[in-house]
């Protein structure tokens, strides 16, 4: 048996890839804003937890499951209004 644990990561600098097959896309409600909750099997069966933003989500919308993915961390970005976002990437690996 193996022990199934969900880590959550936070794409940054820290965190600037993460990689997987998609398993499951649900969604959480954070401070009363819904956000896509994204769970990846890595290579080593480990399951981590993404969590959404604007961009994730935009990228994942069209993403079935069960699909090898890889989300980077591209650097922060500002709107005109001044807050920060984080600009993302999705490579898919195709079927």
């Amino acid at each position: 048996m193996r022990k199934i644990d969900t880590n959550f990561v936070n794409l940054g600098v820290e965190n600037p890839t993460v990689e997987g097959t998609l398993i499951e896309k649900s969604s959480m409600t954070i401070r009363n804003n819904v956000v896509g909750r994204y769970k990846l099997e890595q290579d080593d069966q480990t399951i981590v937890t993404v969590l959404g933003s604007t961009k994730i989500d935009d990228l994942l919308a069209q993403v079935p499951t069960g699909l090898y993915i890889k989300l980077s961390y591209l650097g922060d970005l500002s709107t005109s209004s001044g807050m920060k976002l984080k600009d993302v990437s999705l490579e898919v690996e195709e079927a």
